[in-house]
Order: C-alpha cells, then structure tokens, then sequence
C-alpha cells in the first residue's frame, strides 16, 4: 500500500491551549507487523509551554485525531487546573457526561432522581445543537424553559430553572466556562406560556362520604378475577393477571383506610406493622421513605380495612415480607412503573370501580385521592390541621413536628371512626 503525500504542517506559532492536530496529517506505518495509522503534533499548554513530537495511532484518520485531541484535552485539563471542556463544546455532550453524573452524585431520593433526569432530557431536548458558549445566554436559556412550560406545564418549567442553576452553571462555573448563571434571579411568568394545560388536573379532589362508601365496600366484596379471562393473548398467566388484581385491591384499600402515598404504601413491609393501646393497626413510615423526610406512624382508621390486611397478614410466609409486594413474589417490591407496575395496574383498577362504584372521579383522579378524601373527612370530624398532619405527612410548612404524637394519631383514629358509626346507624348499615 503507498502512503499519501505528507501535507507540510502549517508553521504558524501555535498559541496557548492551541495544538496542531488539524494542521498535520496522519501517515500510514508498519508497526510490529501491523499497518496504523499515525499522527505526530504538538500542543502548547496554557502556560505557553510546548510540548512537540506528540504522536498518536490508530486504525483511521478519524480515530487517529479523536483520540489525538482526547489526550490534549487532558494535557490542558492537568496543566495549571485547566478544564478538559471549552466554549465549543456541544452543550449536549456536556449534559450527558457532566450534569447527568452530578445528578447520580448527589444525595437524592429516588423519585427525586428520576425527577431530574427528566429535567435533563428536557433541556437536552430544547438545547440541541448549540455549543456550550451559545446555549449559555439568557436568551437561548429563557426560551428553552419556556417551551418546557407550555409543553409540560409551569411547574415543570420552573423545575427546569432550578435544575439548570444547580446542575448545568454550577459545573460549568467549577469548569471556568462561566462566571454566574446567565438566568440567576430572573423572574419568569411560566403560566402564560402553558395555555394547553389548564384543562383537568389530578390532585385536590375528595369523593363525597357516600362515594367513598360504595368504593370501600365494592372493592371489599370484589373477585379479583372479575373481568380477567381464562385465555388470552399475551406474556400473563391468568393466575399472574389475577394475582395483580388482587394486590391492586388491597393496595386501594390500604390507602383508603390511612391516606398513605403509593410509594409510602408500597415500602411498607409486615415489620413495620404494630398496634396501640386501643388496638388500632399502625404503621411505620420511615424518614427514609416519607417524601418529607419526616417518619410518622399514621393509623389505619377503618376497622374493615385492618380487618382485610389481618387476613393478608396471616398468609404471609414470612415477617419482612412487603404489605403489599409484587404479585408473583410479596418478598419483592411491587414496582411503581412500567409493563405490569402498580400504576398501570391501579389505574385499570380505578376506571372499573368509577363505573361499578359509581364514583365518576375515579376515572381520572389516581392514588392522591384518598389523602384528599379522608383529609376532608377528619376536618368535617372536627379535627385539628396538627392532628391531620400528623396521620398524612403533609409537607414541613404543614407538618411543624419531627415526629408523630401517638395521642394525636388515637384522637383522628377515635374521630374517623365515631363519626363512621354515627352515619352508619343513620343509614341502616353494620357499624365498622
């Protein structure tokens, strides 16, 4: 094979941070019995100092120059603490391998993680194609968080401002490539630019007392294997499709009878299950797992719910077993997301029961729901915001104590349940 005619390399002074890998062209060598590719350059550091006789190999010209200028990088990056990253630098390399390892660096919950992975690919999304120099103006930046708005909605987009400030110009300041958020303190009226999003919105609806009747005691007396055919298409069994149906039941009815969040209750293992004095069921939420931060020990404020979870109980094998684990393993827990998680199985669950039940909320309104509900229902009872706070875990504004007061949790639990009685006997039904 003949080699092609070496371009003379270009003589002009190389200047700090400035390499000739461009300039040169790679050469075809016999080495150790092998053909390469090589390619000799220079590259003078940030103090001005050059290095010569560089030389770099590979099975391409192109990979010869890619890693020719990974190593120059490196050489700046090391050098009087210089950073591997320049202006030119596509903004979108520099969130996939700098942001997103800040993001797993970090101390965060997991649902807090995949919160702002989300946010990462959102400005990835609206940031594509420039280089970290032209993406890093207020312009381009107030623009990208506002098509986040209109597209996911003002929350989100002002989620994105603060994820940019924390995770995108704070490394960049370490890296010297900026000196202050180019949007710090701006004040940016997202809500106008998500006219699209004002229609229905989940969260901050309660059913009325007799709705919440006619769901508890529908999915009370409901076979989980209603509905599910014997023979069908597809990766399930009927006793796995069934085995989910039966764990999204118990699931509903877990958090209708304490106002648990779907993470809280799906973290909750048989260990974490007690009773006090009086014999109500109680149950441990963990700093670890309350999306506060705070642990609490809500109460189980319907008598007939503690009755279905006992009967769950005495079937369970073992004692660290999940409350309500995934279907084909209770060992396990039961995933929030995905093909066959609980949110795709409970919302199948919820749009049943808002037609058999006749709760038309349900066919829209997810797993909140009941903390909105049984909240409403401990307020009618005359119980007070610390009290309520204390069963729901509101958030730390709310929530002024760092623990839950056990006389506190007795007072709702005797409340709900005097108040359940009472519009029990007015109506003719059992008493729980």
């Amino acid at each position: 094979m003949t080699s092609k005619p070496r371009r003379r390399a270009a003589t002009t002074r190389l200047e700090p941070g400035e390499h000739s890998i461009d300039r040169n062209t790679p050469t075809e060598r016999v080495l150790k019995g092998q053909q390469v590719i090589v390619l000799d350059w220079s590259i003078r550091l940030l103090s001005g100092r050059l290095l010569e006789n560089k030389r770099t190999q590979g099975r391409t010209a192109t990979e010869v120059r890619r890693k020719a200028k990974a190593t120059a990088k490196r050489l700046l990056a090391s050098e009087g603490g210089g950073s591997q990253w320049t202006p030119t630098d596509p903004i979108e390399r520099y969130l996939d391998e700098v942001s997103s390892q800040e993001i797993l660096n970090a101390r965060l919950r997991p649902d807090s993680r995949r919160k702002y992975q989300r946010l990462l690919k959102l400005l990835r999304e609206q940031l594509a194609g420039h280089a970290i120099a032209t993406a890093e103006v207020p312009d381009v930046l107030v623009t990208a968080i506002q098509r986040i708005a209109a597209e996911h909605g003002h929350e989100t987009g002002r989620q994105a401002q603060h994820f940019h400030a924390k995770y995108v110009a704070q490394p960049l300041r370490r890296h010297r490539l900026l000196t202050h958020d180019p949007i710090e303190g701006m004040s940016l009226n997202l809500r106008i630019h998500a006219p699209q999003l004002t229609g229905p919105k989940r969260g901050g609806v309660a059913l009325s007392e007799a709705e919440q009747e006619r769901v508890l005691v529908y999915l009370l007396e409901l076979d989980p294997g209603e509905g599910i055919p014997q023979k069908q298409r597809g990766r399930w069994s009927y006793e796995t499709r069934r085995a989910k149906q039966q764990c999204a039941i118990d699931l509903t009815l877990l958090q209708i009878g304490t106002g648990l969040r779907l993470k809280e209750a799906l973290a909750l293992r048989w260990t974490d299950v007690f009773y006090d004095e009086d014999g109500v069921m109680r149950v441990n939420v963990s700093k670890d797992v309350a999306k506060t931060g705070i642990a609490r020990q809500p109460a189980v404020l319907d008598s007939r719910v503690q009755t279905r979870l006992e009967e769950r109980r005495a079937r369970a094998r073992r004692d660290d077993e999940f409350v309500v684990g995934a279907p084909s393993d209770p060992l396990k827990q039961w995933g929030k997301t995905g093909n066959g998680g609980a949110s795709q199985i409970l919302a199948e669950l919820y749009m049943k029961v808002a037609k058999k039940a006749r709760a038309v909320h349900m066919d829209f309104q997810r797993t909140h729901l009941w903390r909105t509900t049984l909240n409403m229902r401990l307020k009618e009872a005359g119980v007070s915001q610390a009290d309520r706070a204390a069963q729901f875990g509101h958030d730390v504004e709310t929530n002024e104590t760092s623990y839950t007061d056990k006389t506190d949790i007795r007072a709702v639990t005797a409340a709900y349940r005097e108040r359940h009685n009472t519009d029990l006997k007015s109506t003719g039904k059992a008493t729980v």
